[in-house]
């Protein structure tokens, strides 16, 4: 085990031949009230980049999957301003919310969050 910087982890997926770069994350907030699943994209991305198609085709599909609010799709400045490949930033919950963080520790929960995302890039495919 080693930490890989953010940019090396771009360049890798570049390298090997990725079609696309998914980072996966759980939240944190000062207020425990706030609770859902929110992906962004980098702010540097135009509104035609291929990032929305999939960042929106992943939120929609964890949101699904888990029943989880909806937080929608949302921009700020990231570490995917990097690679040309389509990227996004997907946050499956806020550990900070109890009674998301009792979901997000539980492996059946786990398993919903990765079928949405799967499904999520299925779709972003068109497979």
């Amino acid at each position: 085990d080693r930490y890989i910087g953010l940019v090396e982890r771009v360049r890798f997926a570049e390298r090997v031949g990725a079609a696309l770069y998914l980072s996966i994350h759980a939240n944190a907030c000062s207020d425990p009230g706030v609770c859902g699943v929110e992906t962004y994209v980098d702010d540097s991305r135009p509104p035609d980049d291929p990032s929305w198609t999939l960042a929106r085709a992943v939120q929609k599909a964890v949101c699904a999957s888990t029943g989880a609010p909806d937080r929608g799709v949302r921009t700020q400045r990231l570490y995917m301003r990097h690679t040309d490949l389509p990227a996004a930033l997907v946050e499956v919950g806020y550990l900070t919310c109890p009674s998301e963080r009792t979901r997000l520790l539980e492996p059946w929960y786990q398993e919903e969050i990765a079928r949405g995302i799967l499904q999520g890039i299925l779709d972003f495919l068109g497979l």
